[in-house]
């Protein structure tokens, strides 16, 4: 799983802040986003390992090829980069994430010439980073594995947990050793043009150029990383014991050419993330991660947080959104400070975690699944509050202390009203271009119910929805977590639809019927759109546009934007 990183900008190291990056390669660097080329390859420049200190990096490997590479960390959990186990960019190859873990297996060794060998090892479980949203950027991709069994044969990678040498080590010159896996064709059968040796465990050493605050930035002609290494390793060596600081991330420009750049996420700023699933020890940070935690009330809803699972663990994510957080820890921080909160139509049943939100006074619960309300009748006193659409009893509405109470005689659940849940209850009688949307997220999903697929739709972060005949967006124009879209080759002749999507990235509507970019000045994390090949008679919109932008624009009605040449945040293409 390559991609191509174009342009970017990242701010000087600093500690707490999450670290991770998938490995990404091109061909050559662009000036825009994808398509994207596949380059396969081992680490390049590099030595075969042949030393038991290193059979703890190890291969991930999907019926029976190499996938990527990962590190033991603990008996019985393997760090590696969220990509290799949520290969978002093709979902289609994957019919659940129970097959994926099924087919998956781990494998410890040397490694076979031709990349082909099954792995020893099964996965109970996997785990990915809960702020990982975005493959393009890689922010935060970074995923531990579960093993059925732990490997008690071998001795982990030691984290480098101790603050004065992380400080010590990430020293702009100082060697860093990477390894990894490589294979010359990929799990999808996509044929390489690298020719390297590949499916073997490779080492080599490169120096540090530039320290981020996400990751590190390692240098050198003839040698590197490529794909099959994603997630691998990158140590350093402190009195002859090696530590673990970084993941593979990804590379901008040609593996191992000479101005390419290797990109490896830091780990150090999410070992409270990894002591909370696998209980390894974690130094230095151990005392920074309690410092978040202020009192045994604090800890309370931390460790419920946390530990949050079924109907817990959606009223968790629906907070994760509405406050625009990512973590339990983030919500920690700014609970006992939120006065209104909307979970409207979040199919919420369980609101026991909302008696720890101790300022709300205006809160929207309506068309939920709320049967108990008893945890907020004994703790708060609300200015408005809405339980329209629920199930609570009146014997419980009647303690419930609030000036202006929506919703009292209104307890017959009326449930969902998106477009998409609608048009899956009524699959039969909607249109094929409709039908085929609502089979990509089947297929995408691995599921069938309709609660369950909105539901599902309420964290998506991507989807592709090319060729399937659209006239308008009305399906996903509810749900706004999706950073990536791919809707090319559709009958869209404008962008009503999106205005909502404010975590929008990356957006392909090119062979559509556009005439305008009308509301794009919306979308204000919007950093890469193909237009290409539409009816746009001019791109005047683009001087709302407040970010930077990079535009692809070929085949349109006005065939020379002035605008591409006034403003130097628009890059034209």
């Amino acid at each position: 799983m390559l991609f191509t990183l174009c342009k970017g900008f990242m701010q000087k190291f600093s500690f707490l802040i999450f670290f991770f990056f998938f490995l990404s390669c091109s061909m050559e660097e662009k000036s825009q986003l994808p398509p994207f080329k596949t380059v396969v390859s081992s680490i390049i420049g590099g030595q075969k390992v042949v030393s038991p200190e290193y059979h703890s990096v190890v291969a991930i490997t999907y019926k029976g090829k190499v996938l990527c590479s990962g590190s033991l960390i603990d008996s019985q959990y393997i760090l590696t980069a969220a990509h290799c186990i949520l290969p978002v960019e093709l979902p289609q190859q994957f019919k659940s994430m129970e097959e994926f873990i099924l087919e998956t297996k781990i494998y410890i060794g040397t490694g076979e010439e031709e990349g082909l060998f099954k792995g020893q090892y099964e996965i109970a479980n996997i785990f990915t980073h809960p702020a990982y949203r975005n493959h393009y950027r890689g922010k935060n991709d970074l995923a531990l594995i579960e093993l059925k069994k732990p490997i008690l044969f071998l001795k982990p990678l030691a984290l480098l947990t101790s603050v004065s040498d992380l400080k010590a080590a990430l020293q702009v010159g100082k060697q860093v050793e990477i390894i990894g896996f490589g294979h010359r064709k990929n799990v999808f059968g996509q044929l390489g043009d690298i020719e390297k040796k590949v499916g073997v465990k490779y080492k080599t050493q490169m120096p540090l150029v530039e320290v981020y605050a996400n990751e590190i930035v390692l240098n050198k002609s003839g040698k590197g990383a490529c794909q099959g290494d994603s997630g691998g390793p990158a140590l350093v060596h402190i009195d002859n014991q090696a530590y673990l600081i970084g993941a593979a991330s990804r590379v901008k420009g040609k593996c191992a050419g000479e101005e390419s750049l290797t990109y490896y996420s830091l780990i150090p700023d999410s070992l409270c993330w990894v002591k909370s699933k696998t209980g390894v020890s974690i130094g230095d940070f151990e005392f920074i991660c309690s410092q978040q935690i202020s009192s045994q009330d604090d800890q309370s809803f931390l460790d419920a947080c946390l530990m949050a699972q079924g109907k817990t663990r959606l009223t968790v994510e629906a907070l994760f959104r509405n406050l625009n957080v990512t973590s339990c820890r983030q919500l920690d921080l700014i609970r006992k400070k939120v006065q209104q909160l909307n979970l409207s139509n979040e199919f919420l049943v369980d609101v026991k975690l909302l008696k720890f939100f101790s300022s709300l006074t205006k809160l929207d619960l309506s068309d939920n699944q709320i049967q108990d309300i008893s945890a907020l009748t004994k703790t708060h006193s609300f200015a408005e509050l809405d339980i329209t659409g629920n199930n609570i009893s009146l014997a419980q509405i009647s303690e419930i202390k609030a000036n202006k109470l929506i919703g009292r005689k209104k307890q017959k659940h009326n449930h969902f009203k998106t477009h998409f849940f609608q048009a899956c209850m009524n699959y039969e009688n909607e249109p094929v271009s409709t039908q085929e949307v609502i089979d990509e997220v089947r297929l995408i999903q691995g599921k069938e119910d309709c609660l369950q697929l909105h539901i599902g739709l309420k964290s998506m972060t991507s989807l592709n929805l090319s060729g399937m005949g659209l006239e308008n967006l009305n399906l996903i124009k509810e749900y706004h977590e999706f950073t990536l879209l791919y809707l090319d080759y559709n009958n869209l002749k404008d962008l009503s639809g999106l205005s909502q999507m404010s975590k929008l990235e990356s957006l392909y509507i090119s062979n559509n019927k556009l005439e305008s970019l009308d509301g794009i000045e919306t979308l204000e994390k919007l950093n890469y759109i193909d237009v290409s090949e539409n009816q746009i008679v001019d791109f005047n919109s683009l001087y709302n546009v407040k970010n930077y932008l990079n535009i692809t624009l070929y085949g349109n009605l006005d065939k020379s934007p002035k605008v591409c040449q006034q403003l130097p945040l628009i890059d034209c293409y």
